[in-house]
């Protein structure tokens, strides 16, 4: 159970919905401008420690009430103007702004033409223009008339815009419409005189598509006013009738505009008042101060301005929760103050303008919001706190007790009642020891003992030894156990909390785990680990004692068989089965072990001589002469023993192990089912056996095997028809070497099957180059051996094979011996259909020395019985060997296969197996195994001399000794292969 609000995701989540509630206001905030009257009035306090522009080189000609008095009423005929103008001219102002909208012609005549022809002179007169508001809110721009236009400087607009409380701070140095800008007439007067400020100054809109009618203003810039009448004034009839007063205008910025009461809009400004209004001439002559002192002031962009406001607001949310409740109102107050100040400060120092009235309110609402949840959470959190408290005792796994300093128990849990078979009610009263029975003195010492140290030294007291209590039912239960110490308001022990945590389960675990990890889970004989530290102790008690300790090291016969072909179900059977066996068959106290798959060590200890261990191994032979009955199956197993004796055969527990799985090594290579004692020899010979393992895996991978073909000659014709391929190993150091040296290690080495496969290959291709040669086509033999057969995928890595090389499937026959053949009926019987469906032909090879009977070989789709060359040898002289084979030749061409018979080595075995209608003859009275370049051309000879069947069968061995086949030595019978 977690606290609902005092972790910390939960604090994240509450401090996130604070944060969302601080968001959305200021947002709404920025959104609806509601602040904005805050914003000013912290502006407008903020603007009265900005120097107020003050520029001598600016004069305003005020069109005021003296002039109106001397001049006449208003309007002025434009030829007054035009004498102003000219008078400026004369003096050489720098820059005229005419603060005067021109949109009508001057109905005196001639007085526009004067007009135009003064502005023309002067060269540096801006003209003023307006947007207006026409009926419908449609908005046209109040431009000078076209004469005055084109004499004109440049035009300039006069356009302003008030803020919500209808006082005047900004101005737009840029607006206009309809894809049309105007300067402002400060801005323009400035163009005039080439001194434009760049870049251009002040906040612009987003961008947004142009709409017609629509007057849009741009460069926003807020101005520091300074008071009314602060920029020199001179009146409008002082200009044009005080020569001195005109002459005080050479190289001024001069601003020509009514100031008039009534006669000219006034502005509340920041620094005015409403009290004390300005008029339009005097807030274009406060803008051209402030862009000649470029003392401007650029509020920020809308989307910059709400970023700022919001990250200022957010802030403080990082901080609260890092502090208690008093030290959290600090960051709150000095968050406001700076807000403020920093708004001040950038408007002082940076002239931008960032309105702080938004963050103000995000951080006057932020703090009070965090605040109110706090007190939410501090109350869930203690009411979580009790209910943890109770839900923690109800559900941990140890047994609580409460119980006074007398002993008399108070509270127990609910794992303390199911530990002892008491509930709480009536449990309460009584003694501890009658609720929770030490077994024995012992036990409740060692409870009492670590109540008096509590009492005595007031901390906790924890029993890391196990004690064994007795619960309602008397059953015994184990535990360890802890004593706290309670103390009252007095700090004074009042009692004690005892925590018991039964443990009864985790022994009998670790009993459990601890058999599991020094036994076999099938046999539940010792493993490897045991095993050996049995032997260890066995050799230290044999040191004292000066007797004999020996290890049998034990590996089955045929296991591996056994389990690729009936399953590992059957073979874990027959494991369990091999291990009763074996604990029958040896001493008392002697240990039998399992050391891995199918081996087995027995530990002999405490002999006085060899003739005990020999006996040992002798009943364990025998024992495994009967078969084996599961279930489903009658099965033979035989072991293959290694015996390695102590001291003799080594000093230390791995040695001896090692040295009996050699010997045992050496037996199961001399046809197991036997037993060996180790000898210093045997090293050697399995020395040379790993070599030759290795040297044979290297000869796989660099192409150190090839094919020797020996022939097989049709009766009938006298002509090769077939060709046995022999595996032979051209060994870099030993030479060539024949199959028997090196067979044997490819089986138990595994590579068995890589090298068949190797055999397949090189004579699929030698195969199809005989064919591409357009020689005779021959059956070509290949041999495929037992384990292979136990290969599953055979079938589809030979048609792989086939499909590569290309060559005729019809040419290739697969030779089987007959024990294989017996081995597993049923699956040999669906592999061999396979390798017909290849379209390949298939073969019984030594044929007569298996268990085969007839109506097994029925069953096979067999096309040719090789007859074994045991039975050839003395046909001529063993009348039984005679009468069998006449048998096979009878029975296979009555089952239409055909025969073919090994090993005919003499005139008078050829005219027998002529005589009894044999297929086809292979043997060294026709040719060794040659290697594919000589029977290359064996065939191309018999190809070229067409001879009678007499005359080849007469003249056949001296063709083999002929050309490059007379260099071939025939070797010696029993290496014949």
């Amino acid at each position: 159970m977690s606290p609902p609000d005092s972790r910390p995701i939960s604090r994240l989540r509450e401090l996130g919905w604070v944060a969302a509630v601080v968001t959305v206001l200021v947002a709404w905030v920025l959104a609806t401008h509601a602040l904005r009257r805050i914003d000013n009035l912290i502006y407008d306090y903020a603007l009265k420690g900005w120097p107020a522009p003050s520029r001598d080189d600016i004069v305003i000609v005020a069109i005021d009430a003296a002039s109106l008095s001397q001049l006449g009423r208003w309007p002025w005929s434009r030829t007054t103007h035009a004498a102003l103008l000219d008078q400026l001219t004369e003096q050489g102002a720098r820059a005229v702004g005419l603060d005067l909208l021109l949109p009508e012609p001057d109905p005196a005549t001639g007085a526009d033409d004067h007009l135009a022809a003064a502005l023309a002179a002067n060269k540096r007169t801006v003209l003023a223009l307006a947007p207006e508001v026409q009926d419908r809110n449609v908005i046209t721009v109040a431009l000078p008339i076209p004469s005055l236009r084109q004499a004109a400087a440049r035009l300039g607009h006069v356009d302003t815009e008030l803020d919500a409380d209808a006082v005047l701070r900004s101005a737009f140095l840029r607006a206009g419409m309809d894809g049309k800008r105007w300067s402002a007439l400060p801005l323009a007067m400035l163009e005039v005189a080439t001194l434009q400020p760049e870049p251009l100054p002040g906040a612009r809109p987003p961008p947004a598509t142009a709409v017609a009618g629509r007057w849009r203003r741009d460069h926003q810039i807020r101005i520091p006013f300074s008071a009314p009448g602060s920029i020199r004034q001179v009146s409008y009839a002082d200009v044009l009738n005080d020569a001195r007063v005109a002459a005080s205008l050479r190289d001024r910025w001069v601003l020509v505009g009514p100031t008039a009461a009534g006669l000219a809009a006034a502005f509340a400004t920041p620094v005015s008042g409403e009290n004390r209004p300005l008029s339009g001439v005097e807030f274009d002559a406060n803008v051209l101060a402030a862009l000649l002192n470029r003392a401007w002031i650029v509020p920020l962009p809308p989307l910059v301005g709400a970023a700022v406001s919001l990250l200022v607001a957010l802030l403080p949310l990082l901080v609260y929760p890092r502090l208690s409740p008093q030290l959290s109102l600090l960051p709150y107050v000095v968050s406001i103050a700076a807000t403020l100040i920093a708004a001040i400060a950038l408007l002082q120092v940076a002239h931008l303008w960032a309105a702080p009235a938004a963050s103000l309110l995000g951080l006057v609402i932020g703090y009070p919001l965090w605040s109110w949840r706090r007190l939410q959470l501090a109350g869930a959190e203690r009411r979580w706190q009790m209910e943890h408290a109770r839900v923690t005792l109800n559900s941990i796994g140890e047994a609580v007790i409460t119980i006074n300093v007398a002993g008399t128990i108070l509270y127990l849990n609910p794992t303390a009642e199911r530990l002892s078979g008491w509930d709480l009610k009536a449990a309460c009263g009584q003694h501890y020891r009658e609720i929770f029975a030490p077994d024995d003195s012992a036990a409740e010492a060692k409870m009492r003992d670590a109540l008096f140290h509590c009492q005595a030294h007031g901390d906790p007291r924890r029993r890391s030894d196990q004690i064994t209590l007795l619960n309602r039912a008397g059953q015994p239960y184990a535990v360890h156990f802890t004593a706290n110490p309670v103390h009252d308001a007095r700090a004074e022990i009042a009692g004690f909390v005892l925590a018991l945590r039964d443990i009864t389960v985790m022994l009998s675990l670790t009993e459990r785990m601890t058999h599991q990890a020094t036994h076999d889970h099938l046999t539940e004989l010792p493993n490897r680990v045991l095993t050996t530290d049995r032997v260890t102790q066995a050799l230290a008690s044999a040191r004292r004692s000066g007797e004999l300790v020996a290890v049998l090291f034990l590996d089955l016969d045929g296991f591996k068989r056994i389990n690729d072909s009936l399953g590992h179900t059957t073979g874990d059977a027959l494991l369990q089965m091999v291990a009763k066996r074996l604990v029958s068959a040896g001493r008392a106290g002697d240990t039998v072990g399992r050391w891995g798959g199918d081996e087995f060590v027995i530990v002999l200890e405490g002999l006085q001589q060899e003739s005990v261990i020999s006996g040992v191994a002798r009943k364990v032979v025998d024992h495994f002469k009967d078969p084996i009955q599961l279930p489903e199956h009658e099965l033979f197993v035989t072991p293959s023993i290694g015996i390695a004796v102590f001291p003799k055969d080594g000093a230390d527990a791995d040695l001896l192990i090692r040295n009996a799985d050699i010997a045992m090594y050496r037996v199961k290579h001399q046809g197991g089912n036997a037993y060996r004692f180790y000898s210093e020899r045997i090293p050697t010979w399995t020395s040379e056996h790993i070599t030759t393992e290795k040297d044979m895996r290297s000869a796989l991978q660099n192409g150190g095997f090839e094919l020797f073909y020996q022939p097989q000659v049709n009766l009938t014709n006298g002509r090769i028809v077939g060709v046995e391929a022999l595996m032979r190993w051209r060994h870099p150091q030993r030479g060539l070497l024949l199959p028997d040296q090196f067979i044997p290690i490819a089986e138990e080495s595994g590579l068995i099957h890589e090298l068949g496969l190797r055999a397949f290959e090189l004579a699929c291709a030698q195969g199809r180059r005989w064919q591409e040669q357009h020689l005779e086509p021959v059956h070509l033999g290949v041999n495929v051996s037992a384990r292979q057969l136990q290969r599953e995928g055979l079938v589809l890595a030979f048609e792989e094979i086939l499909h590569q090389s290309g060559v005729a499937p019809a040419s290739i026959t697969v030779e089987i011996t007959e024990s294989a053949v017996m081995h597993d009926v049923a699956r040999i019987a669906d592999m061999l259909r396979g390798f017909k469906a290849l379209g390949v032909q298939v073969a019984i090879d030594d044929f007569g020395t298996g268990y085969s009977s007839l109506t097994h070989i029925k069953r096979f789709p067999i096309d040719e019985v090789k007859i074994d060359q045991s039975f050839v040898r003395d046909i001529s002289t063993d009348t039984n060997d005679a009468a069998i084979v006449q048998a096979v030749i009878a029975m296979a061409h009555s089952m239409d296969m055909r025969v073919v018979a090994e090993g005919v080595e003499t005139r008078s075995q050829f005219e027998f197996l002529a005589a009894r209608r044999c297929d086809e003859l292979q043997g060294y009275y026709f040719s060794p195994a040659i290697t594919a370049a000589d029977f290359t051309v064996m065939l191309l000879r018999q190809q070229a001399h067409l001879q009678s069947t007499a005359e080849v069968f007469d003249q056949w061995p001296n063709m083999v000794r002929d050309g490059k086949l007379g260099e071939l030595e025939l070797p010696p019978p029993s290496q014949r292969h």
